[in-house]
């Protein structure tokens, strides 16, 4: 399962594919923000985010 993943590398911040960091950058655009501006926080607001992307391509 991707999101189990996706989930599993950002609590274990061991190796996280590039197109993890592609789907933070389009995260933080459509929220308006700065690059870097997310954080653990932002976990489940992500998750959502990435679950949403998955269900519409």
């Amino acid at each position: 399962n991707v999101l189990k993943d996706f989930t599993f590398s950002i609590h274990s911040f061991e190796y996280i594919p590039d197109y993890y960091f592609a789907v933070i950058e389009k995260f933080e655009q459509d929220a308006g923000r700065n690059p870097g501006e997310t954080s653990s926080e932002d976990l489940q607001k992500l998750l959502e985010f990435w679950q949403n992307m998955c269900q519409t391509n």
